[in-house]
């Protein structure tokens, strides 16, 4: 019995002349091709660059004032982050009302949304101190406003005056003083005539309830004081004052924002760029 040996076959793997045939319909990148890539995405970093540059430098200046406000939290402790604090947030938004605002804003021939568009408030360092800024074309007037704003805004959150409380309650006191007068008075009549018994007793009990009263308006009209006085001092620590550089333009800062978007840009085109070459058919 004869043994043939077998021979290997000479049919090629399917999966091989796949991966062979794949393989050449797409270029290579060369070098060349790569540093021609590189150049382009350098150019347009740089054009957007300039164009930042051009633009913010062509912008007329702006100049800036500021002036700081304490406002000193006594009857609410802070939650961790001062910036936070609700009571601070508060007073950041009273000072952009239109109540703050629009005096100053006819005071200085403004409408109140200008002059809210000038107005930059904010919180100095996780502190209690409040910074009011304002810009404007002229320094001399970024000053005026800036002062004119806070002026109205501690004005108006620190009353020198009593509180309606102990307006109302100081009425109270006056009206009660008139009554225990008058009651005296009918209990010593000038005639010198004895009053009856029920008369008497009846006059009494009402004197003796305005006297009570009275204590106790005395009472809450002190605890209204303390209340006032307790309230969160308010104080202005810094006059106005005018910044050296204007905070407009910044030629420097918009090109590197330029610049950050040029290499947004460059890498998204350098991308398609690549992508279209490696899908291009090789040629015989």
């Amino acid at each position: 019995m004869s043994l043939t040996k077998a021979r290997p076959s000479s049919r090629p793997d399917p999966r091989e002349v796949a991966v062979v045939e794949l393989i050449s319909k797409r270029i290579p990148l060369s070098v060349d091709t790569l540093t021609r890539y590189g150049l382009y995405a350098l150019l347009i970093v740089v054009l957007a660059a300039i164009v930042g540059y051009g633009v913010s430098a062509m912008g007329s200046e702006v100049y800036a004032a500021r002036s700081e406000v304490l406002y000193e939290i006594d009857t609410e402790q802070p939650t961790g982050f001062l910036r936070e604090d609700r009571g601070l947030t508060t007073q950041q938004v009273m000072i952009q009302s239109r109540a703050v605002l629009a005096p100053v804003a006819e005071a200085n021939d403004l409408t109140v949304e200008e002059l809210a568009d000038k107005l930059h408030v904010s919180t100095v360092d996780n502190s209690e101190v409040l910074r009011i800024e304002v810009h404007d074309s002229s320094s001399a007037e970024a000053e005026t406003l800036t002062g004119a704003i806070a002026d109205e805004y501690i004005e108006q959150v620190r009353p020198s005056e009593p509180t309606e409380a102990e307006r109302f309650l100081e009425g109270r006191l006056e009206d009660l003083d008139d009554r225990r007068r008058r009651l005296v008075d009918e209990l010593a009549p000038a005639s010198g005539s004895p009053l009856s018994t029920p008369e008497q007793t009846a006059l009494e009990a009402e004197l003796d309830a305005v006297l009570a009263e009275t204590g106790a308006v005395q009472a809450q009209l002190q605890e209204a004081i303390v209340a006032s006085l307790g309230a969160p001092r308010v104080e202005q620590i810094t006059e106005p004052y005018a910044l050296a550089d204007p905070v407009a333009p910044r030629p420097r800062q918009t090109a590197i924002a330029g610049a950050l978007a040029g290499v947004v840009v460059a890498a998204v085109a350098v991308a398609v760029l690549v992508r279209r070459q490696l899908s291009q058919p090789s040629r015989p």
